[in-house]
């Protein structure tokens, strides 16, 4: 069962300058309509270091996979926790327990790590995101790091990635509450007992969420159904439908656009 999310936000009509988007490859700007695309080629790995880097107290990290050699492109974000982690950070990690993850053998033996579990009933970790000071009490610090990046080379150069960040302390506390379900609770280290991942998390108690003004929703799944969400947002087009996906597997998802386009 795949673990991911679905964060979408109601088209704005002016730069939100608290939700930055980034691209590592070229963007056509010419049919830009609100801002110009950034495209960030090869320095993907620089922008999470350099959050990481800003943290003042906790650094909560849910990647797939780090596949990363000591001082290749992305093992600056090894180096960027590590220093967090001397200067009094608690950095927390979990990844899928599946994939290599052969970067995480450059972090601090200090910071905590967590696998998901393997056994049948699992599928995969697949979050990508980094929260940066979720309960600080200057609610213009708290971040959020997500969207389709995975730690690699390959992923920072060849493959098609985008970043999104988003400053907004009730949405980095609504990651970090789905973060402490895996992890089993709010502690440095995790705990065996109480995590939960996959079919045996609770559902979300909040969804709907206003960045400076841009109404953001947020979901989990499996518990928070995001193909249902993803199929009502489908079926509300009304003049365009624009989506870029690395696999297309769902039929149903398929049907409701094919469906929407029938109907108009």
């Amino acid at each position: 069962m795949l673990l991911c999310f679905m964060l979408q936000a109601t088209i704005i009509h002016a730069q939100n300058p608290k939700i930055k988007c980034y691209f590592n490859h070229p963007v056509n700007n010419a049919v830009a309509t609100i801002a110009n695309a950034v495209y960030l080629y090869g320095t993907f790995p620089d922008t999470v270091a350099a959050y990481i880097n800003r943290a003042k107290s906790t650094v909560d990290i849910a990647q797939y996979d780090f596949t990363s050699n000591p001082g290749d492109v992305v093992s600056k974000i090894a180096t960027a926790c590590n220093n967090a982690y001397l200067r009094g950070v608690v950095v927390r990690w979990i990844y899928d327990g599946g994939s290599t993850n052969k970067g995480l053998s450059q972090l601090n033996a200090g910071i905590s790590t967590l696998g998901s579990p393997t056994t049948t009933g699992y599928g995969i970790m697949h979050h990508k995101f980094v929260i940066v000071d979720a309960n600080a009490s200057d609610t213009s610090v708290p971040i959020v790091l997500t969207a389709s990046y995975d730690w690699s080379t390959q992923q920072t150069y060849s493959d098609y990635n985008n970043m999104v960040i988003l400053q907004n302390k009730p949405l980095a506390q609504a990651y970090t509450t789905e973060f402490n379900k895996m992890w089993g609770g709010t502690a440095a280290t995790p705990n065996a007992a109480t995590e939960t991942f996959g079919p045996y998390k609770t559902a979300s108690t909040q969804h709907i969420f206003n960045v400076n003004g841009t109404t953001v929703e947020l979901y989990f799944s499996p518990q928070d159904f995001v193909g249902t969400s993803l199929k009502n947002t489908i079926n509300s087009a009304n003049n365009d439908l624009f989506f870029a996906i690395y696999t297309f597997t769902d039929k149903s998802i398929a049907t409701a656009i094919v469906n929407n386009i029938i109907t108009e």
